[in-house]
């Protein structure tokens, strides 16, 4: 591929909206894939960390409120758990600047503008005209 084709990729790539790469299939995942990976390689050892830390301070203060996720081998199960509920409550700001990088992944939205610009042929309806209701017998002359 030449400099040129994938200058106007990008420049096409460009000026496509959030809301067109989320409401593709193809791109959609891309973009929850990536806020998925990225919020949790930031989160989810802060989260643990902070959920083990809590289990401790449950255990010093004599609270057994926790007492089954001290001792459980699947301790990362529910700091996991944890984890996913507060993904599921976070505002979630997907960023398009990875399809500028890469513009063959969003080569599906040219293919889908493609095929609705081919879907939207006129039809012309010939409708006979020559015969003309009449309302008072009710049927056409």
């Amino acid at each position: 591929m030449s400099d040129t084709e994938n200058y106007d990729k990008n420049d096409e790539i460009k000026k496509i909206s959030l809301d067109e790469f989320l409401n593709n299939k193809e791109t959609a995942s891309i973009l929850y894939t990536n806020f998925f990976n990225k919020f949790e390689e930031i989160m989810l050892s802060k989260i643990e960390k902070k959920y083990s830390n809590i289990l401790n301070d449950c255990q010093n203060e004599f609270f057994n409120i926790f007492e089954k996720d001290k001792y459980n081998d699947e301790m990362n199960n529910a700091s996991y758990e944890l984890f996913m509920i507060i993904y599921n409550c976070v505002s979630k700001k997907y960023d398009i600047s990875f399809f500028h990088e890469n513009p063959e992944l969003a080569s599906c939205l040219f293919k889908e503008k493609k095929t609705v610009v081919e879907k939207t042929d006129i039809k012309i309806i010939k409708k006979d005209v020559s015969k003309i209701f009449d309302w008072n017998q009710k049927t056409y002359k």
